[in-house]
């Protein structure tokens, strides 16, 4: 049997009186930490200084929550940050803002943010937003030229307009060098070389055209 003094109560056993400690008015008491406070304001300084607590202070998700979104970790806490649709949260600054477009100003003003902004997210330094664009599936970068582009064949666009790169678009390769393209054409049986201007072609049907063309009297 367990006995609750203020209550003068007893119990069956000690999940009953911790039932009752939780539930009764007439107790500060946290469960967490299973600890009984004196009154409701020693209570309220625990969870504000305890490592144990930490509140998502958003009315919404006070309400939302049956413990008053209270995480047992700060790590839960900007998981709920990070997921939840009424949060617009910098993990950089620690803010959270009243919208998307709140927080973008915010980025868009700091110096220390680097925005991606096809994922509507910011990152701490150049190569955290690099490292973002390389990891992730829906980002296309050029590394050499730090280009980023939403899709591959703009991407290859890239590729292919750039004077940085030696690009051949049939085989989607970028060559060191003009010197080490062109002999990819030359040894490749795809590609049908002319020598004099330099052109690859599809068909050696075509090269025969340009070249009777050119030499023709």
């Amino acid at each position: 049997m367990k006995y609750c003094r203020p209550c003068s109560r007893w119990f069956k056993d000690h999940t009953s009186v911790l039932q009752h400690l939780i539930h009764s008015s007439l107790h500060d008491y946290c469960d967490r930490c299973d600890r009984e406070f004196v009154n409701c304001m020693a209570k309220n300084q625990h969870i504000a200084n305890s490592s144990s607590h930490n509140i998502c202070h958003l009315q919404v998700c006070r309400d939302h929550y049956s413990d008053g979104a209270d995480f047992p970790s700060r790590g839960a806490l900007l998981d709920h940050f990070r997921e939840d649709k009424d949060h617009h949260y910098c993990f950089s600054c620690e803010r959270d803002f009243g919208s998307d477009l709140e927080r973008l100003q915010h980025w868009s003003r700091a110096s220390n943010h680097f925005i991606c902004n096809s994922c509507n997210d910011s990152f701490e330094s150049q190569a955290g937003l690099r490292q973002h664009y390389a990891k992730s599936s829906g980002h296309f970068l050029c590394h050499s030229c730090d280009f980023f582009c939403h899709t591959q064949a703009s991407l290859n666009y890239h590729f292919q307009e750039s004077d940085n790169h030696h690009w051949c678009a049939r085989c989607n390769r970028d060559f060191v060098s003009d010197v080490a393209l062109l002999q990819h054409w030359q040894s490749s049986s795809l590609h049908f070389l002319c020598l004099v201007c330099k052109r690859d072609f599809s068909y050696v049907n075509e090269l025969v055209q340009v070249c009777q063309s050119r030499f023709s009297v």
